[in-house]
């Protein structure tokens, strides 16, 4: 995980979304806030190092062990409004499409898991055909690598371009400092 410390520029707070965040935090020197602010950030945002991780739950669950909360922390009602919020100013559609192939892909992987090449039919006849899965597998290598050139194109539209509430070129409300 890359080291660098989580930045909040002082207008996030004007936004009602993370305001919330802010103003239940009814502790003086507000130590919840920044950590859900953080968890917000790491959960919805493309740069984040937990954006990889496909299972909902699971990415949860890391992100909620990296930040000290516990491990059966579940976002409420408030941090998930935060989220879509969050998602909302910072999605582009090149970013919503990888999202889609993400998913798709989390599919195939699912069915080459679940392939059993011993399976048979009530006729007793193979219910998966090699050659389909010996041709998907020569595809693969074309997809995949198509994938990754899609992600790094994402990733580069993120870091030239910068989004912000205003649609400057400029960082987001939650920016890291490298």
């Amino acid at each position: 995980m890359r080291n660098y410390s989580l930045w909040i520029r002082p207008e996030a707070y004007a936004l009602v979304p993370f305001k919330k965040i802010w103003q239940r935090d009814k502790v003086q020197r507000k130590p919840k806030a920044p950590i859900e602010l953080a968890f917000v950030y790491y959960y919805a945002d493309y740069r984040s190092d937990f954006k990889h991780i496909e299972d909902k739950d699971e990415r949860i669950r890391q992100i909620a062990l990296s930040l000290g909360l516990p491990e059966k922390y579940k976002p409420d009602s408030v941090i998930w409004e935060a989220i879509a919020f969050y998602e909302s100013l910072t999605e582009t559609q090149s970013m919503r499409l990888l999202k889609a192939v993400r998913k798709s892909m989390v599919k195939l992987t699912e069915y080459f898991e679940s392939v059993d090449f011993l399976e048979v039919d009530k006729h007793n006849k193979p219910v998966h055909d090699i050659n389909k899965y010996r041709s998907m597998l020569i595809q693969l290598k074309d997809m995949v690598t198509t994938v990754d050139e899609l992600e790094a194109l994402v990733k580069n539209q993120v870091e030239e371009k910068g989004t912000s509430v205003g649609g400057t070129k400029s960082k987001n409300v939650f920016e890291d400092d490298d």
